[in-house]
């Protein structure tokens, strides 16, 4: 029998498979390297993707048809399955959510929703299946996500809702039927728009006409009487309850238009038309802290930003706030905002607009007792986002020809680079010339530099670590084991070598070359980097806030900061402006507050004690306990707590929705894991006295940055601003300029100052266009009403409320109310009465202190406890000259030597009263003599008064310690 070959022209199945994927392969986009890619989503079926995902350093994509989420959601079970194979780098595996779907009598298990992991871990899978949650959060039928009979019914019952009349509704329901029903079953809050899902689900079953508003349908489920045995048997105005906060109102003040114009200044020369080509070097930052939550009580769960909070009809098992606030403050957390935004020109019919273009939310949750919102904290904040974010840092559109690096591998040599250069910027000479060869608890310049070295190396350490786990390309990861690993071995094998135990017993030389060990390894680190030409940080930075503590530019801590982060960045010019007081609504991180509080409000507060007192103990351990032990303990527990809150809130924001984007939640790093670590240094050299600062470890580094903001930074009330190369204005040979600026040249063009706003003469009410306002000349608030009023006001007083003529050219000038005006010189005026009370006050004190004699104190008490050191000179001066001593010394010279008197004066009274105790307790040593020899090893001897110096009037005294007065001498073992 003859078989048919096959035909010779008939290509085989698999050869026409490749050809059709070689063909297609030139039309579909390039295959991503690594997960720093951009989404070409022209590529994708309409809709078909739904989420793109980062989570620490990962990407997930999810995908899913309109159809298929709505067949998920209507699933009573989920199948999750995992397959390796189809993936290829940088991702691991497509994860699939499946469930079966019905037609007839056949069933069928199918994919309903696709995963593209980069990793398979236990917060991926977390972050994944929340956010399928979200996705399907208006789909969910409504037997799921509430259990609302009786807006069935209604709409059941009469089409047009208007004719059912309220009586028949309740005797259908019924009583019993409406405490069962009336319940939420639900764990987020549910606002008003989600009612429009509930109505519009069996309104669709039904085959009816939907709803297009929700208030719609909040307004039919109102009982038409609110003394109705209906209305009396629900909370609030519906068939729900419902909170809404009151709005705020503006608080305008004579600073309020003058700094928003500012803020306009400073964005349009950031964003303007003018400026397109400068673009890419400037970064904008809006910062601002929610105030702290308080857990365990309602303080930060009640209010959220003008929407309805829907709770449970039903009392007994409805999310309910305390009653009464026992707050505890260790547990108290502060979420910090951070919003990264950039904006485009858009030209109008009249003027030019901004428009906000990449939009995004960070918020670090911190522990409010433990970390605080300091400059230090919102500083090392800004750090840890340029780290774990690169691209909203760099400048995205790179030079020709350089290197195009993964977003893993810039992550990396990001933390290197900074963590390098603050060491190297932080070694002075000055200060290791104070070293000496003493012990390192006796020298203090070498326990500070230890513990910079310490630092370093827990940096490291984790840098390491991090890069372990962070994805690369194979080629970047060649390049860091090649290039990086060595740079921190030579690091670490130099901190390691300042840890040995000889470096204790060392010479003053010998510590200095162990440390100039290690910034010579820094500074070669440096150097490589440089050699690999990353993208550099955008040069032009503004920073918008309020006027808070921690971000004010009158703090102290907040201008150091920002002077550290100028030069480990190399900016060219950075700017922090405020809104004025009462105006802080109209900062661009209130919108991530406001997203902040839709997402932690609730209708219940969070609970914070998840480690209870004693709970990790035994009987035995308990009892073990002594009270300083115990107060450990307490302390180590509520910090436990405290982290806990945090990591729950941060749980609860993360991935929240704000605007067109969604909030990074991060908890922040403990203050030893800080990037800026030497905050305590800093508040010892700043409380220090001009001739202390030079004994302060860190005090020749201080000195530095002092010196590089007097050179640089001009401050204003509510502003401060540095430029690059300004040390030519400040310093007296203007040809010169300073080191920094010599060594490190402009990243970006060259720029000059932005003014501040003027007034427009040609346009009342108005400032001049930026572009028109003079920069040069000028000294800084020159403008600024505040400042002005008081100018005002020390020329004229209070007379400037009733000079009509010189209140309205104030006004007219300067662009302020009238009433604003009058008010801040009230306010003046307020202060200056103030003055004078506490100044009439403090004279009477002095008077009355200068009055006082010897026979006015109780030098007994105030010896004895321990105040005399409290009294001031002159009064210490009333006991010297009363018993013929001399008072010619400093302070702490006369207190002892009051104290040395008043013992000596009162030893045979200590005498007598040991000599008395001596004789009640000779009948009980003559018995444990007949019973067997006294040990008198364990007899305490006190040193006999006698030999002590007498003090005479000589004006040469030496003097003994306190705690030489009353010495014990314990004679034996």
């Amino acid at each position: 029998m003859e078989t048919a070959a096959a035909m010779p022209t008939l290509a085989r199945p698999e050869h026409l498979t490749r050809a059709a994927n070689r063909c297609r392969k030139s039309i579909r986009p390039q295959a991503p390297v690594d997960l720093d890619f951009k989404m070409d989503e022209s590529s994708i079926p309409e809709g078909f993707l739904r989420a793109d995902i980062e989570t620490r350093g990962k990407r997930h994509l999810i995908f899913a048809t309109e159809e298929q989420l709505t067949l998920l959601s209507k699933a009573k079970r989920w199948y999750v399955d995992g397959t390796f194979k189809l993936c290829r780098p940088p991702f691991t595996q497509l994860f699939t959510i499946n469930a079966f779907v019905r037609q007839d009598d056949y069933a069928q298990q199918v994919p309903l929703l696709f995963v593209v992991m980069s990793r398979k871990r236990k917060q991926d899978y977390e972050k994944v299946l929340k956010k399928d949650c979200y996705l399907l959060l208006s789909r969910i039928r409504i037997d799921q996500r509430v259990g609302y009979e009786v807006i069935e019914s209604r709409l059941m019952a009469d089409e047009e809702w208007g004719e059912y009349e309220e009586k028949d509704w309740v005797e259908e329901v019924g009583e019993k039927k409406m405490a069962a029903v009336l319940i939420l079953q639900v764990e987020q809050r549910v606002k008003k728009k989600n009612l429009l899902s509930i109505a519009n689900y069996r309104l669709a079953e039904r085959g009816k006409k939907l709803i297009q508003s929700a208030t719609t349908v909040y307004n039919r489920a109102r009982p038409r009487n609110k003394r109705s045995l209906q209305a009396k048997r629900h909370c609030g105005k519906g068939l729900f309850c419902w909170k809404k906060p009151p709005k705020g109102e503006e608080n305008t003040n004579e600073n309020t238009h003058y700094q928003r114009a500012h803020v306009k200044n400073i964005k349009r020369r950031f964003w303007g038309a003018r400026n397109s080509s400068a673009r890419k070097f400037c970064f904008m930052r809006s910062t601002d802290d929610k105030a702290y939550l308080r857990p365990g009580t309602s303080e930060g769960f009640d209010k959220a930003r003008n929407l309805r909070i829907l709770t449970l009809s039903d009392h007994t098992k409805a999310r309910k706030l305390p009653k009464y606030d026992w707050p505890e403050k260790m547990v108290y957390v502060t979420p910090g905002s951070h919003r990264v935004f950039t904006k485009s020109s858009v030209m109008n019919e009249t003027e030019e607009k901004l428009i906000t273009e990449d939009d995004r939310h960070y918020v670090f949750v911190r522990p409010k007792a433990i970390v605080g919102s300091s400059g230090t904290v919102w500083a090392s904040e800004t750090v840890r986002l340029r780290h774990e974010d690169p691209s909203a840092f760099e400048v995205d559109e790179p030079t020709p020809g350089s290197p195009q690096y993964s977003l893993g591998f810039r992550k990396c040599c990001a933390r290197l680079h900074d963590d390098l250069f603050l060491y190297y910027d932080m070694t002075e000479s000055d200060d290791l010339d104070k070293l000496s060869g003493e012990t390192e608890s006796n020298c203090k310049f070498f326990t500070y530099e230890k513990e910079r070295a310490e630092h370093l190396k827990l940096r490291i350490d984790n840098l390491l670590q991090f890069c372990e786990d962070t994805e690369m390309s194979e080629h970047n990861r060649a390049l860091f084991a090649s290039q990086i690993i060595p740079v921190t071995k030579r690091i670490l094998d130099a901190i390691d070598d300042l840890f040995k135990e000889e470096v204790d017993s060392m010479e003053k030389d010998a510590r200095k070359d162990r440390i100039l060990r290690v910034t010579s390894s820094c500074k070669h680190g440096l150097e490589v980097l440089g050699d690999l030409c990353l993208p550099p940080v955008k040069p032009r930075w503004a920073d918008l806030t309020d006027a808070g503590p921690g971000v004010g530019v009158s703090n102290y801590e907040v201008r150091f900061r920002d002077a550290e982060l100028a030069r480990v960045h190399n900016s060219d010019y950075r700017v922090r402006c405020h809104r004025s007081r009462g105006d802080s609504g109209q900062g661009e991180a209130e919108r991530t507050n406001s997203a902040i509080s839709d997402a932690l409000v609730d209708g219940a507060t969070l609970e914070w004690e998840k480690y209870r007192r004693f709970e990790d103990l035994s009987e035995e351990e308990i009892k073990q306990l002594s009270l300083q032990s115990y107060e450990e303990y307490e302390k180590k527990r509520m910090e436990k707590n405290a982290w806990y809150v945090c990591s729950q809130v941060a749980e609860r924001i993360d991935d929240a929705p704000v605007l067109k984007d969604y909030i990074k939640s991060k908890v922040s790093e403990s203050p030893d894991e800080l990037f800026f670590f030497n905050s305590v240094y800093l508040d010892n050299y700043r409380g220090a006295s001009e001739r202390n600062k030079e004994q302060a470890p860190g005090a020749a580094y201080f000195r530095k940055i002092e010196s590089f903001m007097e050179d640089h930074y001009i401050r204003g009330e509510l502003f401060m601003e540095f430029c690059r190369d300004a040390c030519k204005e400040s310093r007296e040979e203007s040809s010169n300029l300073c080191s920094w600026c010599s060594n490190n040249r402009w990243v970006g063009p060259e720029t000059e100052r932005i003014p501040q706003p003027v007034p427009d003469s040609n346009n009342p009410g108005h400032f001049m266009d930026i572009y028109q306002t003079e920069s040069t000349g000028r000294t800084p608030d020159d403008y600024l009403p505040r400042k002005c009023i008081k100018d005002l006001y020390e020329e004229h007083s209070d007379s400037i409320r009733n000079d009509q003529d010189t209140m309205k050219s104030f006004c007219s000038k300067y662009n302020v109310e009238e009433k604003h005006v009058i008010a801040y010189v009230n306010h003046l005026k307020d202060i200056e009465i103030r003055k004078d009370i506490r100044t009439r006050a403090a004279q009477e004190r002095r008077r009355q202190e200068a009055e006082r004699t010897y026979k006015d104190f109780q030098w007994d008490n105030l010896i004895e406890g321990g105040k005399v050191q409290k009294l001031r000179v002159r009064e210490l001066d009333l006991y010297l000259n009363k018993h013929g001593l001399t008072t010619v010394g400093r302070k702490l010279d006369k207190v002892k030597a009051i104290r040395c008197h008043y013992y000596r004066q009162n030893k045979e009274t200590v005498i007598t009263e040991e000599l008395s105790s001596d004789e009640d307790d000779v009948e009980f040593e003559d018995e444990e003599s007949e019973s067997g020899e006294a040990e008198s090893d364990d007899d305490y001897v006190f040193v006999d008064l006698d030999e002590q110096p007498e003090i005479g009037t000589s004006s040469t005294i030496q003097f003994v310690s306190d705690e030489q007065i009353f010495t014990v001498v314990v004679q034996g073992p």
